[in-house]
């Protein structure tokens, strides 16, 4: 069997900046780089409200703009047709499944993405949940792949990946330049280089994978197409 066919279009959505540099940022910088593909964030949320030092709320959606630059390699002026903000409220999507679904589908219209990446289902956070069952009630009728990543959240013991994307030494370090981009964050261990890349590394080590560094995925749905 052919492996997955990834062609022109590819749509990422998380809950919240960052949640999709952490999940599944290497594997997007691949398919930028080796498949030119065209790759699209979906960022439900402009993240929790938070004070820095000097009293200002950051603007994390501007941190996701700078992320996808990194990953994506494009100018900071051509950034903003490929990250699409959908303002609904952190900690409330539960309140917003109608909303969440309605933004997905407009996406999935617009774009025609050949591939979806998501929140897996097994997760502590309650929005990441909320995320997954809104993109796959918005996918109902969607003939191409979609894949779950998984976040600091996830429950280890659910999370049961099938696919599993090899990363490079390039990939990697664009992922955390990525990650890094998310200065609000900056302080929480999640995002730390040492953690990115602890966590590739055991994925190899765990399925005893000659590469280095892995990302994981379980594979929801795939269509294979002949030529």
């Amino acid at each position: 069997m052919k492996p997955l066919l990834f062609k022109k279009t590819i749509l990422a959505i998380g809950a919240h900046p960052d949640d999709i540099e952490l999940g599944c940022g290497g594997f997007i910088n691949r398919l930028r780089n080796e498949q030119k593909c065209s790759i699209h964030f979906a960022v439900m949320t402009p993240g929790m409200s938070m004070q820095n030092p000097t009293g200002e709320t950051p603007d994390r959606y501007a941190e996701s703009r700078k992320a996808a630059e990194a990953l994506l390699g494009l100018n900071p002026g051509d950034v903003d047709c490929f990250v699409h903000p959908g303002n609904f409220v952190d900690r409330e999507l539960e309140l917003a499944s109608r909303g969440m679904i309605g933004f997905i589908e407009n996406l999935l219209e617009s774009l025609e993405p050949s591939v979806i990446l998501t929140h897996a289902r097994p997760d502590l956070h309650a929005d990441h949940r909320q995320v997954h069952e809104a993109t796959l009630s918005a996918a109902r009728s969607f003939a191409g792949s979609i894949l779950f990543y998984q976040a600091p959240s996830t429950i280890p013991n659910e999370f049961k990946p099938n696919y599993f994307v090899v990363l490079g030494p390039d990939s990697l370090s664009a992922k955390q330049t990525a990650l890094a981009a998310h200065v609000s964050q900056r302080s929480k261990d999640f995002i730390s280089y040492d953690r990115i890349a602890g966590m590739a590394r055991s994925w190899a080590l765990f399925h005893r994978a000659k590469f280095e560094n892995l990302e994981a995925f379980e594979l929801y749905q795939t269509y294979w197409k002949a030529d």
